[in-house]
């Protein structure tokens, strides 16, 4: 194992996700509905696990103007933070046009919703399986 491939795993297998350990899809989950409770459009929870060594979900949602977007990644940190769930990183905020959330196995991407379309992760992952995904409100 080289220095990089030994770094990725041990960020990875970090604590950065707090002192209780949340399954990666239950964690995928709980960021979506909270980007959901922000009224966040098209989110989509995409299985990296087969694809990529450096997490398990990436979460992909998009907010309609700029204060959405921060309002988007507000709401999953207030929420994750509740559980005892910390982000590792945030990239983007002050932007506002792709907000990066990494929660370690879980990788949040918040767009303005004009900008998803031009970076189009969907299809740059489309052989990660989608995660059958359903707000219950």
């Amino acid at each position: 194992m080289n220095i990089s491939q030994e770094t990725m795993y041990i960020r990875h297998k970090s604590p950065a996700m707090g002192k209780k350990e949340t399954p990666s899809k239950e964690l995928a989950e709980l960021c979506s509905k909270a980007a959901s409770d922000k009224k966040a459009v098209n989110i989509k929870i995409l299985d990296v696990r087969k694809l990529t060594y450096f997490c398990d979900y990436f979460v992909i949602c998009s907010g309609l103007n700029e204060p959405q977007v921060q309002a988007i990644a507000n709401g999953i940190q207030e929420k994750t933070k509740k559980k005892g769930i910390h982000c590792a990183g945030v990239e983007g905020y002050q932007n506002a046009k792709w907000i990066l959330l990494d929660y370690g196995s879980v990788v949040i991407h918040i767009f303005y919703d004009y900008v998803r379309d031009v970076y189009d992760l969907e299809t740059l992952w489309s052989h990660a399986p989608l995660v059958n995904f359903q707000d219950k409100k």
